[in-house]
């Protein structure tokens, strides 16, 4: 629990994911066992009463979010399937081929994010916890695709966001945001060696690229409006571009001379992928015709790949999303040839491209009937209406105990 105006945080449940606070008075949340739990919630004191109670379960679980959702007047929805721990069902490191083709790691579910080639493709890294850990401390870990060893952490724990590998592929770069003020810290770390600090702000922001030994990106999104920053290893910022929108997913191009990032009108929801000159910002080129978020180059500069036409697949309870590629003219200014569509039915916007520029890599969901994790209830969405009035029996007559 977070107060405003503290310099502190009180942990309330611990081995608990996404609470809700419901009135009169209840803390609902979800137990790592998929239960969906509720108990008393004093809101002046800002403390628990009693013991916590199961009120139904088998809830999906998805990282360190669970899958439901509580109406002011008192419906319930939620999701079910996978009832495992959310770091235990995870999802498997997967290549998906321009043919759609799948090919999996032979490696353990767990949770993964931001999965990243180095340039050599040899290694590949992720974000995510230990797997036999029941704690949500994030890690960097390193996958030796040729030899298939065991994935090995960095020494690096806490609440990490974005890789890049560096252009030699000899360290990796990440940023951390440190819980209750957000303030945000990027490093660089070397396999085996401690991670250095090159950069802190009392706020939030991402690393956004590693385009050169000498130039990282960033992106800044609090407390000022959005805006990408430049910043050398030795700690100096420049500002690039500051518009008066949303932006995300910065990335420069092989040569140098291009940056591509996806944007939305201030306020809105709509997403779509722009390339600017770099490191002098010309005039805004639209790549997407529609949606598009993630911009990836290919080796050689002459198509960007990008997450679009996001779903809902309500077969199996999930968004999905098409990968499309838009080639490029570079000269004598840069326009788009065609825009094309490479992969449909993924289920995740973020994405890597191999440094070959022919195949993709991304964390596919496992399946209900793929994860011991997954026994307990199919897969689906339900909705129980005047949920409220089964809160209030459970806890009729008692002080929560």
């Amino acid at each position: 629990l977070h107060i405003p105006g503290e310099d502190s945080l009180r942990i309330l449940v611990r081995d608990a994911v996404d609470p809700s606070y419901v009135e009169p008075g209840y803390l609902v949340f979800a137990s790592l066992t998929g239960d969906l739990m509720a108990q008393r919630f004093d809101l002046e004191r800002h403390t628990l009463l009693g013991d916590p109670k199961p009120m139904l379960s088998g809830l999906r679980l998805a990282s360190v979010w669970a899958r439901y959702d509580i109406a002011a007047s008192g419906t319930l929805v939620f999701g079910t399937g996978r009832a495992g721990g959310p770091w235990n069902s995870g999802a498997a490191l997967t290549e998906i081929g321009f043919d759609g083709s799948e090919t999996r790691y032979d490696l353990r579910p767990r949770s993964i994010l931001d999965p990243r080639w180095s340039p050599d493709a040899r290694h590949v890294a992720w974000i995510g916890p230990d797997p036999e850990d029941d704690t949500f401390a994030q890690q960097v870990w390193i996958y030796d695709t040729r030899l298939g060893n065991r994935p090995t952490p960095l020494t690096v724990r806490g609440d990490v966001r974005i890789l890049k590998w560096s252009p030699d592929g000899s360290r990796l770069a990440f940023s951390t945001r440190r819980e209750g003020d957000e303030r945000t810290t990027v490093w660089t770390v070397r396999p085996g060696a401690p991670p250095d600090s090159i950069w802190s702000y009392a706020g939030r922001a991402f690393l956004g690229d590693w385009p050169s030994d000498s130039l990282f990106v960033l992106l800044l999104d609090s407390p000022d409006p959005d805006r990408f920053l430049t910043l050398t290893p030795a700690g100096d910022t420049a500002q690039y571009y500051a518009p008066d929108a949303s932006l995300d997913a910065p990335v420069v191009s092989p040569d140098g001379r291009w940056m591509a990032y996806s944007s939305s009108p201030a306020g809105q929801n709509d997403w779509a992928v722009y390339v600017r000159s770099f490191p002098v910002p010309g005039a805004e080129i639209r790549i997407s015709e529609g949606q598009g978020d993630f911009p990836i180059w290919s080796p050689d500069g002459r198509t960007l790949y990008f997450a679009t036409d996001q779903s809902f697949n309500g077969d199996i309870g999930r968004l999905e999303y098409s990968i499309a590629a838009a080639d490029l003219e570079l000269a004598p200014t840069l326009r788009v040839i065609r825009q094309r569509q490479v992969v449909t039915g993924v289920p995740r916007g973020l994405f890597d491209l191999h440094p070959d520029g022919d195949r993709f890599l991304m964390d596919w969901p496992i399946d209900a009937s793929e994860n011991d994790a997954g026994a307990g209830r199919p897969i689906g969405f339900h909705v129980i209406h005047n949920w409220f009035a089964e809160l209030e029996r459970m806890f009729d007559g008692s002080d929560g105990r």
